[in-house]
């Protein structure tokens, strides 16, 4: 059996929004792998030590660690992560998340290099991300975000009423005004 670390927020039982780790870790470990997550730990200072702490201890029995990696504050998170992935020779996968992520290629040109030029694998969930980080050099691949078709049945509806779901953050970042 696979061992993987999951590194990412873990934070909807703190009231945030359910994340990738929520929803990929789980499945993952129905396929048969074993998964070890970090961190629920809603202090980020904590947070970024319960990664690192968990990153040294599964040094020799993890197979792979998964960092969930976003432009913002996590990027420092994968950055750290991915830094004591290559010291122990652990092989690491960003799986990339935000519309924002290709800035942060251009805005730390040097840390990004470091990050994903040294993953075994980058793994991009949307076309979006997949052609910026392919255009930026990087070896990425598209493993698009799971969903069940059955949960979203066809309705056949006499008349159309628009229904906007926005199922992004309301921050700032994601622009939610986009959608209307």
């Amino acid at each position: 059996m696979k061992t993987l670390l999951y590194i990412g927020n873990k934070l909807s039982r703190h009231g945030s929004t359910a994340t990738a780790i929520e929803t990929l870790g789980p499945l993952l470990g129905r396929e048969g792998f074993d998964v070890q997550y970090a961190s629920s730990k809603k202090n980020t200072m904590l947070r970024l030590a319960d990664m690192v702490f968990k990153t040294l201890r599964s040094r020799r029995k993890a197979d792979y660690v998964l960092i969930d990696t976003y432009s913002t504050r996590n990027f420092w998170y994968a950055v750290i992560v991915a830094k004591l992935c290559r010291i122990f020779r652990l092989k690491y996968i960003p799986v990339l998340h935000g519309g924002n992520l290709p800035s942060r290629l251009q805005s730390s040109p040097r840390l990004s290099a470091a990050l994903f030029g040294n993953a075994y694998k980058n793994v991009a969930p949307s076309g979006y991300l997949y052609e910026a980080f392919s255009a930026a050099g990087f070896k990425v691949i598209s493993i698009p975000n799971p969903f069940d078709a059955a949960d979203f049945p066809f309705t056949q509806r006499k008349s159309i009423k628009p229904r906007l779901l926005w199922v992004r953050s309301f921050a700032a970042i994601c622009n939610p005004a986009m959608a209307i």
